[in-house]
């Protein structure tokens, strides 16, 4: 009986509350979008003289200039999420543990607490890239916790407040996702296949009048709505369906993220939706949207040599990575700092192609 006992106690459970990425996942982020520069520099070469060129005869030929082009430079914000392991720590139970193993392998619970503690930070980290994408898309700029704000400049009416809610019986979305999908194939010379719905909009999208009449209209199949079925990275999947010249794939992303306390932030504490509620977002196939990683502050080891020297052993520089995690010694050498850093940035390159439904 009594082994049995120590077999009930040294059992653990691990919730884990994923931390997708259906978002970011939109945007490259090849190797070479990671680098230890402080700051991202591109160059938008843009050509907007969009003529159609009607030739005369033998009227020789016609110069065309194409050498303006835009500089953008970003500073990637800085995310740096730590947490303290110190002894007495070490000396409380550890979670699959007995209180017979207390006291012993200080070591090993070291190396679990790190671990976990690496897991949980990085993945904070990859909620705020999420939020990072979803700013970018759904609003054209990210907000960081100071106030800055980085604005990628959607062209005005590429943000389309709806003249009339779905929930009119006269509100025809379709008409609406064309009038969208025409101003991003007028400015991108591209045509949306995706829209990616707020809770609100797609509940009123699919109980408006005119969509659930026009499943079949006139013998010609305009929709291919089905069950919801959930894909990878927390995204649901409900189908296609057709808009004058479009057809498009319609997607819901149901993920929930909390809001952290101390900032000042709207809704701190809670669980807020990824997706904003009373939005959605169209966008072509393959968009240009880019991940860009810059370089975090760190501590490298000295060469031996120079070592002796200075008489140190490790020296400040920027390291690149997508997340860097690091372990330091406090100066007082009673515990150790582990945290995770990352300078992450998305970038809509192709922002001519977004295209965004707003609810009145």
């Amino acid at each position: 009986m009594g082994a049995n006992v120590k077999t009930l106690f040294s059992t653990a459970f691990k919730q884990i509350i994923p931390a997708t990425k259906y978002l970011q996942n939109l945007f490259k982020s090849p190797d070479e979008y990671v680098f230890s520069g402080e700051d991202v520099q591109i160059d938008i070469i843009r050509t907007d003289e969009e003529f159609a060129v009607n030739c005369a005869l033998y009227k020789g030929g016609r110069g065309n200039a194409f050498d303006l082009f835009t500089d953008k430079e970003w500073t990637p914000p800085m995310y740096d999420e730590f947490a303290y392991i110190t002894a007495p720590l070490l000396q409380k139970r550890m979670p699959g543990r007995t209180i017979y193993d207390m006291g012993t392998g200080y070591e090993r619970d070291f190396a679990f607490l790190l671990l976990e503690y690496s897991r949980a930070l990085a993945n904070k980290i990859v909620r705020a890239k999420e939020i990072q994408a979803r700013d970018a898309l759904f609003y054209g700029q990210i907000t960081l916790v100071n106030g800055d704000v980085i604005d990628f400049n959607f062209k005005a009416d590429h943000i389309y407040a709806l003249p009339s809610v779905w929930t009119n019986s006269t509100s025809n979305p379709f008409a609406h996702f064309a009038t969208i999908g025409g101003r991003v194939r007028r400015d991108s010379g591209r045509a949306i296949m995706d829209a990616i719905f707020g809770e609100t909009m797609i509940q009123e999208f699919l109980n408006n009048d005119i969509v659930k009449a026009s499943a079949d209209l006139e013998q010609i199949d305009r929709m291919a709505l089905t069950s919801p079925i959930a894909q990878d990275e927390g995204a649901t999947y409900h189908g296609t369906f057709s808009a004058n010249d479009y057809k498009i794939n319609a997607w819901t992303y149901p993920q929930y993220h909390k809001v952290p306390v101390g900032y000042g932030l709207p809704n701190e504490g809670t669980k807020q939706p990824y997706i904003p509620t009373d939005r959605v977002v169209v966008l072509p196939t393959d968009p240009d949207f880019r991940l860009y990683y810059g370089g975090v502050p760190t501590l490298q080891n000295l060469s031996p040599e120079t070592a002796n020297v200075l008489e140190m052993t490790q020296f400040p520089t920027m390291e690149a990575g997508r997340m860097v995690p690091y372990a330091d010694l406090d100066k007082n050498k009673q515990a150790v700092k582990v945290g995770v850093r990352s300078r992450p940035l998305t970038i809509p390159v192709d922002v001519d192609s977004i295209g965004v439904l707003t609810r009145t």
